[in-house]
């Protein structure tokens, strides 16, 4: 029987209202297609390891995508893979400038057919936005009138704090957070999209944010080249409202946390392990 404390302080009716997910977030940054493809594969190994429903099987998907099929067996498939979604234009030309949308999606067991884990990317935009960060990896999960229990068992606050580190380390952004869409309208409505996300868990980056030792309610760690921020402990991290807001409140109006630049063509060090 699970607590509140082993789904980030949420109840199953909760998780199924405020759809905690994971996103990592950088700035405008050109990459080749088989970079883009060795994160996605080396992504997908850190969710596979959660186990359950998280290990697939993997589906690849896109929006052009009616069915889904099997995930790429070998590099070569990835690359090709992530090649084929490449942004295009009004005209319907390539236009890599603008990065590639790579998808991927498991299934649940039968019984659950509209229980979905998704893992959904936009990597290696090179054409900035001073408005929002152009690059995303994210994982999030759909259960519209289901049980979320099967991600809950897996997805707990150590295993989501674990998988955000290995997020920061493979995809290198400007910011990352275990965050819910209450989260996401709340601090909109205080900043614009520039700015980071606060979240049970976050990680910020060190070049771009001067997070101090001690923040009020939240547990504060270096990380690589930049800062690990748990809201409540670390054993016990809370994603509620109540909790995350003033963390984020204080970060914001003490100057600490900002809009980020457009371009991040630097990748920051996150080599060390938290």
């Amino acid at each position: 029987m699970f607590t509140v404390t082993d789904v980030i302080a949420l109840s199953a009716a909760e998780w199924l209202l405020a759809k905690p997910s994971l996103t990592a977030a950088w700035g405008a940054r050109a990459e080749e297609p088989a970079q883009v493809a060795d994160r996605l594969q080396r992504t997908l190994r850190v969710v596979r390891d959660l186990g359950g429903i998280f290990d697939g099987p993997w589906l690849r998907s896109s929006a052009e995508e009616a069915v889904a099929s099997e995930a790429p067996a070998d590099p070569a498939g990835w690359t090709a893979f992530v090649e084929g979604l490449v942004a295009r234009d009004d005209a319907g030309t390539p236009a890599p400038e603008w990065g590639y949308d790579p998808r991927l999606l498991a299934r649940a067991a039968t019984g659950q057919p509209e229980l979905l884990v998704t893992l959904d990317v936009h990597a290696g935009q090179s054409d900035g936005d001073a408005d929002r960060p152009v690059n995303q990896a994210a994982l999030g999960w759909t259960f519209p009138g289901g049980d979320p229990t099967p991600v809950m068992e897996q997805f707990d606050g150590g295993a989501a704090r674990e998988t955000l580190s290995r997020f920061v380390e493979i995809w290198r952004p400007n910011s990352a957070a275990v965050r819910n869409i209450p989260l996401i309208r709340a601090q909109r409505k205080a900043v614009p999209f520039s700015w980071p996300s606060i979240g049970a868990i976050s990680w910020l980056s060190g070049d771009l944010y001067d997070i101090p030792d001690t923040v009020p309610g939240a547990v504060v760690e270096r990380h690589g080249q930049g800062t690990l921020l748990t809201v409540g402990s670390v054993a016990q991290p809370s994603i509620r409202l109540e909790d995350v807001m003033p963390v984020f409140d204080f970060l914001r109006e003490q100057g600490h946390i900002g809009p980020a630049p457009a371009e991040q063509p630097r990748e920051p060090d996150v080599s060390t392990q938290a």
